[in-house]
């Protein structure tokens, strides 16, 4: 009985360090995610020229590879309600929450360029969030890169010392 205490020990310590580089790859794969739906909302709105909300609803349509970016739908549900840019920054804080505040800030901006200008300094605008969010997802891999490794030795040691205390 000793034995199998111990092996979950072991277990939820690997765990809890496998939990941890998911949550990264998890961080990795939105930004991802939400710099595709940047680019794809860029591109509707040089194409129609339509207004911000039309533009979103346009793209979540197509959205094909931004299924997990659930922004676009919750601000266009918010929207019914309350003004475009206060939908959007509402819908970036509800479904962007694993991001960080400097991370979130630049979607927050998307909303602020949508709608706010002419066409030419709207697509200027998105195309400097578009490489913000580059910037972030390079850092972000990069952490998941030396992190991910640390964190799945790091619960599979700890679990092992521990079991080795108890012991």
């Amino acid at each position: 009985m000793r034995i199998v205490g111990l092996i979950l020990v072991v277990f939820c310590f690997s765990l809890a360090g496998f939990w941890m580089t998911d949550t990264l790859s998890r961080r990795v794969r939105l930004l991802e995610q939400g710099r595709l739906a940047v680019q794809k909302i860029r591109y509707e709105l040089l194409l129609t020229k339509a207004a911000s909300l039309r533009v979103l609803q346009m793209t979540q349509h197509q959205g094909q590879g931004i299924q997990g970016f659930q922004t676009i739908g919750r601000c266009i549900a918010l929207s019914s309600h309350m003004p475009f840019p206060d939908a959007w920054r509402q819908a970036v804080t509800e479904t962007l929450g694993a991001l960080s505040e400097s991370e979130r800030e630049i979607f927050e901006r998307v909303g602020e360029i949508l709608g706010s200008s002419d066409l030419h300094h709207q697509e200027e605008g998105l195309l400097l969030c578009e490489a913000q969010l580059g910037d972030c997802i390079t850092c972000a891999k990069e952490k998941l890169r030396t992190h991910g490794r640390l964190y799945n030795g790091l619960g599979v040691l700890t679990g092992l010392m521990v079991a080795v205390i108890l012991i």
